[in-house]
């Protein structure tokens, strides 16, 4: 799946309207490197991402817990008690 990615980008796709790289006048060559780079970045920037946005939920929920304890218990117990009954 992702060497099809690669091939759509550097040759391109005429079905999907994809020109890619060497219709672009870069040879075969520049065009690996830019998917390379391009590609291990936005494995690097996702992780990133995910790992700030889950800091920022567990920061809220700690936040919730130390000022309003028995909200939050009241929360897990219905939500747990809803995915029992819906099981």
């Amino acid at each position: 799946m992702i060497e099809d990615y690669r091939i759509k980008f550097i040759h391109g796709c005429k079905e999907k309207g994809i020109s890619g790289c060497l219709a672009l006048g870069l040879t075969e060559d520049v065009g690996e490197e830019i998917y390379t780079v391009t590609s291990n970045m936005a494995r690097y920037c996702f992780n990133k991402s995910h790992a700030a946005a889950m800091a920022k939920l567990i920061y809220l929920f700690v936040w919730l817990k130390h000022y309003y304890p028995l909200d939050v218990k009241m929360v897990i117990q219905e939500c747990y008690e809803r995915r029992i009954s819906d099981a």
